[in-house]
């Protein structure tokens, strides 16, 4: 896979998910891929991708016969999903530091200097 596509679409899914927390899509708004592609400056495939994590988090739900459709949520919501993403990433950093070798953590230094 080509890392730059990968940005692309990460990149894609920031501005998206900063734009549905803030309010700028409303609740049950249709998300169009084009018109998100056409604005970004981008293809539909990172759009697509974006969207794809959007959904498995919970932001957007794809509705049949109406595509992409952003999701109703309250400030509590938004808390308790944080809440519980912070408690896994905890532990999944725990279970990381135990099987990492010396050469994967060069990697992340190196990643992190980037």
């Amino acid at each position: 896979m080509d890392l730059n596509y990968e940005l692309l679409s990460q990149k894609v899914y920031r501005i998206l998910k900063g734009k549905i927390i803030k309010r700028n899509f409303k609740p049950e708004e249709k998300i169009l891929e084009v018109n998100i592609a056409k604005q970004l400056g981008v293809s539909r495939t990172p759009v697509r991708e974006a969207l794809r994590g959007l959904a498995a988090e919970g932001f957007v739900k794809m509705e049949p016969n109406l595509g992409m459709i952003v999701i109703d949520f309250s400030l509590e919501d938004l808390k308790e999903v944080l809440q519980i993403r912070r408690v896994l990433e905890g532990e999944a950093t725990y279970i990381a530091s135990k099987k990492i070798n010396k050469e994967e953590i060069k990697k992340l230094e190196g990643l992190l200097k980037k």
